[in-house]
């Protein structure tokens, strides 16, 4: 029995990571696939491990625009999968002529409320795009894989009935994140050793870093000692947001620094250098960054808004990402109180230590061989 994967949209963030994790060792073949179609951009399959039952399939076409992309898929992938008689798994969300599966990986386009904060942008056209297409996904699937139950709900919501065939399996964990861990903290914070928060995600709208840095700019002015240090590309919108903030307040212009962006292969270095970190996303599917800094051993303050709280458990504080008042309060609790900063991170450590991208990968493609079955496809 053969598999068909539709990559053609996976070029960078937690897509590609997923793709290679599950395609890093051999779960397929243990599953039961004979062979594995991958389809995907050049810069994509360089980064895939090779094995004896993947076939990494290219075409010019894929490494051109979004048109080729969609003229690729008519005139060369459809009647590929067609001539193999093979499931096709469509991991970036996605359908198929043929018998498919794909998968949730984008929370943005299922939830009106966060995708509004684009208003009236190209983006807030591209995500209704999306939208629609999401609806049509998952509503012809033949078994749609979610990170959470809070994805699954909001699909079901977006379609308008209960999605009777799905799974839900979580990302995992890639093991440099948890070894080494940080050792917490547990002196006083003063005027030479100042509080290091870290928050490593892009600047953007639903990530309410503008809101994180008012609410830092407000304990320091009441003689807090701390610094954020914000990690990550930027969209406009959003980053116009945060410089407002930022202008606001001269006087402590070392409590709130905008770092850019960092290589993947360096975060674990930006986490080792923190004493918290703190993940104010209103919008995720699962929230890698947040698991990341969870196995560096940092006691973390979290959104309680979104599948966060599915996520991390009770391993992290929370507080509404959209109150000043309520990321304050926890941010002086994790200020003033080291054995609680040290209890957050045994408790991180922990929940991080259960994650693994091994048991995703079994667990994706012993569902893909059973949808397989179940749908006739050979």
């Amino acid at each position: 029995m053969d598999l068909i994967i539709n990559a053609s949209n996976i070029k960078a963030g937690g897509g590609l990571t997923h793709l290679q994790e599950i395609l890093h060792g051999d779960a397929a073949a243990t599953a039961g696939f004979n062979r594995v179609y991958l389809w995907a951009p050049d810069k994509t399959l360089e980064k895939v491990a090779n094995h004896p039952w993947l076939e990494k399939c290219s075409h010019p076409w894929l490494n051109a625009g979004y048109r080729h992309t969609w003229k690729w898929k008519r005139k060369v992938f459809e009647p590929f999968a067609r001539s193999r008689k093979a499931l096709v798994y469509v991991p970036g969300t996605g359908s198929s002529g043929s018998t498919y599966v794909t998968m949730c990986q984008n929370l943005l386009p299922l939830q009106p409320e966060e995708l509004n904060r684009y208003f009236f942008s190209p983006d807030w056209l591209r995500l209704r795009l999306l939208r629609m297409l999401h609806r049509r996904a998952y509503s012809r699937a033949a078994g749609v894989v979610f990170l959470n139950r809070y994805c699954l709900q909001h699909a079901e919501k977006l379609v308008g009935r209960p999605l009777q065939e799905h799974a839900i399996i979580p990302h995992g964990l890639a093991p440099r994140f948890l070894v080494p861990h940080k050792e917490v903290y547990t002196g006083t914070f003063d005027a030479n050793r100042p509080m290091q928060l870290v928050y490593v995600s892009i600047v953007d709208v639903y990530k309410h870093q503008w809101t994180l840095a008012e609410a830092v700019y407000q304990l320091v002015a009441e003689g807090y000692h701390m610094q954020l240090h914000l990690i990550g590309p930027a969209y406009p919108k959003a980053m116009h947001k945060l410089q407002a903030v930022m202008n606001r307040y001269p006087q402590y212009a070392r409590a709130v620094q905008y770092h850019g962006p960092m290589p993947y292969e360096a975060i674990h270095d930006a986490y080792m250098q923190g004493d918290a970190f703190v993940f104010a996303s209103s919008c995720e599917t699962f929230g890698m960054v947040l698991t990341e800094a969870m196995a560096a051993g940092l006691p973390v303050l979290c959104s309680s808004r979104s599948s966060m709280p599915e996520t991390a458990g009770d391993a992290v504080l929370y507080a509404d990402p959209l109150r000043v008042d309520e990321l304050k309060q926890q941010l002086s609790r994790m200020y003033h109180e080291p054995e609680l900063r040290k209890d957050l991170s045994a408790r991180s450590l922990a929940k991080a230590r259960t994650m693994s991208w091994q048991a995703c990968a079994a667990s994706t493609f012993e569902y893909l061989y059973k949808i397989s079955k179940s749908s006739c496809v050979e």
